[in-house]
């Protein structure tokens, strides 16, 4: 038979000793059905944005979304275009109202410089930016953030279809059930205030810590009455013990069995160049991070685009920066060495391997 593609009457005739007789049904299709899907949206999940099943992350339509870009350290950096032109079909970004843009401008940047970009915005806390909250343990601090989410979800919630929602960067402490009720509790608060899409949650521990993830996720997931969290872990080096490949395929490995075996989502939301470089130094390349990723089912996103370390929004070779100048990428001389490698190696960069969300 073929497949229905537009509403359709079907009539069954039937004619025998007592005479004949003649029912019609009509079968509608309608316009809300995944176009090319490949799963239904569970029903206990009622937003309309991406969504979280078995352990993968789906977008509206129903086809596997697999994270794979950049993160964008500044919203008023010169990015858009170069990110656009990178391929990255996710960007991170770290937006903040305490250098004096207002919520509505920061939606207007994520809107403009990354959905029009069709790119999926994963979008950080639009107050403190990540500096204040990344390694703090401070549950003041934290509900301060969540309380600022909550206050402009009317700015936030038109988004809900495209963005993934960054509660905090990098906040918590380490294997501590403070980790775990506080975002039990940050979920219900975002839930009520209209955040349906998926929730993006760091590891404590400066983001690095796995045993917060192994110990607590599965409750912090299972406290989501949509089920639609991603579990972020930051992949760097001896600030907490992990520097090496089989340390990291340790550790990967765990968050993939985990995900296999309670249908949550994880994600390797930061790493650098490698080369011993950095307050947590590590010499894993960024393409070993990102062949155990893709080995493991895990999305990823590369620290930074724009990660500045010189005078005038500008970077060298020593630090975290994808580009040479502000963010800017028009040809191949823009970018870094470890920009270069993300974004244009043929195996395992983002040209070879992103895909975009087909809601786009």
């Amino acid at each position: 038979m073929d497949a229905i593609t537009a509403t359709k009457t079907y009539t069954l005739s039937c004619t025998g000793t007592g005479g004949s007789a003649a029912q019609s049904a009509t079968v509608t299709v309608t316009s809300g059905a995944p176009t090319g899907g490949t799963v239904s949206r569970p029903s206990y999940n009622t937003g309309d944005g991406f969504f979280v099943l078995n352990g993968k992350l789906y977008d509206p339509n129903g086809n596997e979304f697999r994270i794979r870009g950049v993160n964008r350290n500044h919203y008023d950096s010169n990015s858009s275009a170069g990110i656009a032109k990178s391929g990255a079909n996710t960007v991170r970004i770290f937006v903040e109202t305490d250098y004096g843009q207002s919520v509505a401008g920061l939606v207007n940047i994520v809107q403009t410089q990354h959905i029009d970009q069709k790119e999926v915005p994963i979008v950080t806390s639009p107050i403190y930016g990540g500096t204040n909250t990344s390694c703090s343990s401070s549950t003041t601090l934290f509900n301060s953030v969540v309380s600022n989410w909550v206050a402009t979800a009317s700015s936030w919630r038109p988004l809900n279809k495209w963005m993934i929602v960054n509660i905090a960067n990098e906040w918590g402490p380490a294997n501590s059930t403070v980790w775990r009720d506080s975002y039990i509790s940050a979920i219900a608060k975002m839930r009520a205030a209209g955040y349906l899409g998926p929730l993006l949650i760091d590891a404590g521990g400066c983001g690095q810590d796995p045993n917060d993830l192994s110990n607590y996720a599965t409750a912090v997931f299972n406290s989501d009455p949509q089920k639609n969290v991603i579990f972020g872990f930051h992949f760097y080096g001896l600030a907490n013990g992990f520097s090496t490949v089989a340390q990291m395929d340790t550790i990967f490995a765990e968050l993939a069995a985990l995900s296999n075996a309670q249908g949550m989502v994880f994600a390797i939301t930061e790493f650098g160049p490698g080369r011993d470089i950095g307050p947590s130094p590590t010499m894993v390349t960024p393409g070993q991070v990102i062949a155990a990723a893709e080995a493991n089912g895990l999305g990823w996103t590369a620290w930074a685009w724009d990660d500045n370390d010189l005078a005038s929004c500008t970077s060298d070779n020593n630090w975290f920066s994808m580009t040479y100048h502000c963010g800017a990428y028009t040809q191949t001389s823009d970018l870094t060495l470890y920009g270069q490698d993300v974004v244009l190696n043929p195996i395992y960069g983002i040209s070879a391997l992103a895909k975009r969300a087909t809601i786009f």
